[in-house]
């Protein structure tokens, strides 16, 4: 996408008269680039009201720009008004009126300022609390109640929402963990402050597992990549096709040798297929003259930080130990990986190899 120079309007308006709006203004409007609903957070208001925010491309040719500089730990202004509202939640109105004011002001604005979002403000160093995310999805003809539900719910439970959005997306039939999976969706994209003591950790699953339980029943779904907070039964039935996932996951991978916590969770429960614990995925690999070659082309090509030949001689050295585990392995390769590295002269000479590829790619 090239980077064009847009002019910048915003229109507010009742939540419950976006939905109108976007589809008569917006879906059709060949000439809006780029455009999201940004929701008042207001604990007052919440999610009474919102502002369209409208890109238009002033020219289909690209430009170039710089890319406003941000400071190391944000801009200070924005800083201290986050440090704020952190510790005196009661401010929250008046950052929503900070906000509004802003996002109301038109601009003329290239496409990669719009897209560059200020985050090093939000890095929150403190012990005691953090900042999160949450994002729903819902199709059109359920996101006004939605957004009703959502706003009671998160007023009820006294969350400190510092931002909040709707955006469009398009549907996506893909095989995986679709959001969008059989039409388009709106996303409902949450920013809020997180104490992080246990029983306030708890509250805040509880809530998260009532919002995905309403959605459950109005055929929505919730971003899986967050907090851990569902349910194994509300995975499986916001995300039904995890089965074919499972299935495709053993047939590429049965030795799980690629997991992380969430497959962990919400896959393997109900993946009865045992896995040889004994399996040993070094010996598997270096016994194996395909991929041998696979390791041997990677350093040699791609990695060129580690001598080839003495890295298979010391990893043919340690499984010479019939008993050694890949742990065991693993832990002896750390303490000799010294062994397998350059000469000075040879690691001049991958330097300039790979400085040569490198221009001959470009």
């Amino acid at each position: 996408t090239p980077n064009t120079r847009m002019s910048y309007n915003a229109v507010e308006m009742s939540v419950k008269d976006y939905l109108s709006y976007f589809k008569k203004q917006v879906i059709n409007n060949e000439k809006i680039g780029m455009h999201y609903f940004r929701l008042c957070f207001d604990p007052k208001k919440m999610f009474e009201t919102g502002i369209a925010l409208n890109f238009f491309e002033d020219s289909p040719q690209g430009i170039i720009s710089d890319i406003p500089f941000e400071p190391e730990r944000g801009n200070t202004a924005d800083r201290v008004k986050l440090g704020v509202v952190r510790r005196l939640p009661q401010f929250l109105s008046n950052a929503w009126q900070m906000e509004r004011s802003g996002s109301l002001k038109e601009k003329k604005i290239d496409r990669n300022e719009a897209m560059t979002f200020h985050l090093r403000c939000i890095f929150n160093e403190s012990s005691i609390d953090a900042e999160w995310l949450q994002e729903y999805f819902v199709p059109a003809h359920q996101l006004n109640t939605f957004i009703s539900f959502l706003g009671k719910e998160l007023k009820k439970n006294n969350v400190p929402v510092y931002n909040a959005s709707i955006r469009y997306v398009k549907q996506n039939e893909s095989v995986g963990f679709s959001y969008a999976r059989n039409e388009d969706m709106f996303a409902i994209v949450l920013f809020f402050n997180q104490s992080l003591l246990p029983k306030e950790i708890q509250k805040t699953r509880l809530w998260v597992q009532s919002v995905i339980d309403y959605l459950k029943e109005h055929e929505g779904t919730y971003y899986l990549s967050y907090q851990n907070f569902a349910t194994l039964k509300q995975f499986q039935t916001c995300y039904p096709e995890w089965k074919v996932i499972a299935e495709k996951k053993k047939q590429y991978d049965p030795q799980l040798l690629f997991v992380n916590g969430f497959y962990e969770e919400y896959v393997l429960p109900k993946n009865n297929e045992t896995v040889d614990i004994n399996h040993s995925h070094f010996r598997s690999t270096f016994s194996n003259p395909t991929e041998r070659k696979w390791v041997k082309d990677f350093l040699n090509h791609t990695f060129m930080e580690l001598d080839q030949k003495k890295l298979f001689e010391l990893i043919d050295d340690i499984l010479t130990d019939t008993n050694a585990s890949d742990a065991k392995v693993y832990s002896a390769l750390q303490k000799r990986i010294g062994e397998s590295s350059f000469s000075l002269v040879k690691k001049i000479s991958q330097r300039l190899k790979s400085i040569s590829a490198l221009k001959k790619d470009l």
